[in-house]
């Protein structure tokens, strides 16, 4: 039913943002918030939505136009400024906790090793010849890699209610603890 508060002209505002996300890829970064925040902030004219565009989406600019031609009223700048509050809140909360995660994480990273004294690195020692030191490093690497999976694959296992923890009881049945734990690394 249509709206009889609605103006009957034939020019249209800005479409909802689905039709603007067919065009833009990532509508949360920067051309596409810009552009979201200047509908929030009332601007309805298509030519200039379309022309905050950055970089490689200036090259879309035509079918940008035609994508934010719609209806975009005051009561969808209110929902997509409540919806952008929220993104924002979120991504915050993940800044913080991947912090927090890197924070404590950081007494199982890898330290560096002290420096060692090999005959090779004394004047008339094989200079050059550091393979075997690559490879020790990689190995080192690699275990401490794998043991940090596998505390990882521990922890995730021992949380209820997910899809590793069912995946890995399913497993357990069949090829054993340690087996299972290793196919859900």
């Amino acid at each position: 039913m249509p709206n009889p508060a609605a103006p009957a002209s034939t020019t249209r505002s800005p479409a909802a943002p689905s039709a603007f996300a067919a065009v833009a890829s990532d509508i949360m970064g920067v051309s596409g918030r810009a552009m979201l925040e200047a509908l929030i902030a009332g601007e309805r004219d298509t030519q200039l939505l379309a022309g905050r565009a950055k970089r490689r989406l200036r090259n879309k600019i035509p079918e940008l136009t035609e994508a934010l031609t719609g209806r975009f009223r005051d009561h969808h700048a209110f929902l997509a400024r409540l919806y952008l509050d929220q993104y924002d809140q979120l991504t915050s909360a993940i800044d913080r906790l991947t912090a927090r995660i890197e924070e404590a994480m950081a007494p199982f990273s890898p330290s560096p090793r002290p420096a060692r004294h090999h005959p090779r690195d004394q004047p008339g020692g094989r200079r050059g010849d550091h393979r075997g030191d690559r490879r020790r490093h990689e190995q080192v690497h690699l275990r401490q890699t794998s043991r940090l999976l596998g505390l990882a694959a521990f922890g995730v296992v021992r949380t209820n209610n997910t899809y590793l923890q069912a995946r890995c009881k399913r497993l357990t049945a069949r090829r054993g603890p340690l087996r299972a734990l290793v196919a859900v690394e």
